[in-house]
């Protein structure tokens, strides 16, 4: 008979009744002392349960084991026993942590394909969608009538964690009934002006950055944050009672939010402050949430306070949040990371070409995530696919030129780069899955330029418009992006 737990053959045998399995007494009996169980099935056993088996004796003798260090052996015959009884408790916990193992590294997968899990959710729900489109009229007061609610709901600013699902829900709706289309067919363009103003502020600016939606140019002249809608020639300037701005975003329900060091102020007259300088935020496409990132931290807050704190190892100092509201790409300095606004969790990691990111932008396809980084002899625009948490496209500039910022347009199909002598203009071709450079688009070195576009504009006017901001003479103009045919 061999034991149970040495698997040496039986001098001594002895019966579990809970197993039915039989050991050499000194181990089962040292096991119960030590675990209180049987080692076969882990069921509660006690030392006078154990059965003894009477078995006739081997009459060979092995002959008189004589030694002048009598103790010396007992000691060594007590360390193996308690080795052999250790090395079964070994196999049993070496089976655990390989079941440990395999379920944390299941969770970790799981973490990682969670953004590629919402992308998926988005186009199963594509043909539920197109059934309830039916009348596009009735569909456009719908969802007008429910902004106004929403407007209304939120115009004390205090949106929560909790509207975050909801809100990607209605925000997925609305971008996959809208289907942006590269309105163009040819590949050589130029910016035609339609509109043009001077004197737009009156004021020497800090900085200047304009809003698609609200069809705004939106500036900070010391402490106070001034709005010039394009549209109807109407300013309107808040002060912020900040000493100075270093930072302004403006959200789609008209709400301004403004920085400087630990403090941010709100339009709707209330402010919140962080321990550490502010580095960076940026709004949620539809609700009254805003993201902020600090030394150490980021944070998402309302209008009224902080509503979530997630430490961080490195600092983030480059974001953006995705159009369905629910992802927040950063930089740490190292590499791209995507974390969920709900539940603060690392969705996926990025690499980066080079260190020094100017740029993350979402496409607003939903799928594409850009990122444009530099060094000293290099600039490259880096486009990950979302759906797949790989890098499709890497667009490799000039580095003899200084690169400040890109724009893509509406359709995600044109990509315009802002350098130190013009625009470089990239398009891309869905049959090759790839970006070609085209003919630059001339630029001046006292103008800014701007998306002024967003997707419903495309789809209604058929073209791409952008917004020249000029700083020395503050002056601004509507250009149009057309086509120029070759003779």
């Amino acid at each position: 008979m061999i034991c149970a737990i040495s698997g040496e053959e039986i001098k001594d045998p002895i019966v579990s009744p809970k197993s039915g399995s039989v050991f050499e007494r000194k181990y089962i009996e040292d096991y119960v002392n030590a675990k209180g169980a049987d080692p076969i099935n882990n069921e509660p056993l006690t030392i006078d349960e154990l059965i003894p088996l009477k078995v006739q004796t081997n009459s060979t003798s092995s002959g008189d084991v004589t030694t002048s260090i009598p103790d010396l052996l007992s000691t060594l015959q007590s360390e193996y026993d308690a080795m052999v009884l250790e090395v079964s408790t070994l196999r049993k916990n070496i089976a655990s942590l390989k079941e440990e193992l395999s379920i944390s590294l299941y969770r970790q997968d799981a973490a990682v394909n969670i953004a590629t899990k919402a992308i998926k959710e988005r186009d199963e729900a594509k043909e539920a969608l197109e059934k309830f489109s039916g009348s596009g009229k009735r569909k456009a007061e719908t969802d007008e009538d429910d902004g106004k609610q929403k407007r209304q709901k939120n115009e004390d600013g205090v949106s929560t964690l909790d509207d975050i699902h909801p809100a990607r829900d209605e925000l997925f709706k609305l971008h996959k009934a809208l289907k942006v289309k590269y309105p163009y067919q040819l590949d050589k363009f130029a910016l035609v002006k339609e509109n043009e103003k001077s004197n737009v502020f009156g004021e020497d600016l800090d900085f200047v950055q304009f809003h698609p939606s609200a069809k705004a140019l939106v500036a900070a002249h010391k402490n106070e944050v001034l709005q010039y809608d394009v549209r109807n020639g109407k300013l309107d300037v808040w002060k912020t009672g900040l000493k100075t701005i270093g930072q302004v975003v403006y959200n789609n329900n008209g709400i301004l939010a403004a920085v400087t060091g630990t403090k941010v102020a709100f339009s709707t007259g209330s402010s919140l402050t962080v321990k550490r300088k502010i580095l960076t935020i940026n709004c949620h496409p539809s609700l009254n949430l805003f993201v902020i990132t600090s030394a150490g931290n980021w944070y998402v807050s309302n209008t009224k306070e902080l509503i979530a704190t997630h430490p961080t190892d490195t600092d983030f100092t480059k974001g953006d949040i995705h159009g369905d509201g629910e992802i927040f790409a950063a930089y740490n300095g190292d590499k791209i990371k995507l974390m969920s606004l709900v539940s603060g969790d690392e969705l996926a990691v990025y690499e980066v070409e080079n260190k020094n990111v100017q740029q993350i932008a979402f496409a607003a396809n939903g799928y594409w995530l850009l990122v444009l980084s530099t060094s000293d002899t290099a600039s490259t625009i880096q486009v990950f696919d979302l759906r797949k948490n790989i890098e499709v496209n890497k667009l490799e500039l000039s580095s003899e030129r200084n690169i400040n910022k890109f724009i893509i347009d509406p359709s995600s199909s044109l990509i315009l780069v802002e350098t130190d002598s013009s625009y470089l203009t990239y398009l891309y071709s869905k049959k090759s899955r790839s970006w070609s450079e085209i003919e630059p688009l001339s630029s001046d070195a006292e103008e800014e330029l701007f998306l002024y576009s967003i997707g419903e504009d495309v789809v209604n006017e058929g073209a791409v418009k952008f917004i020249r901001y000029n700083s020395k003479n503050d002056t601004f103009a509507l250009e149009k992006l057309t086509e120029e045919k070759t003779v």
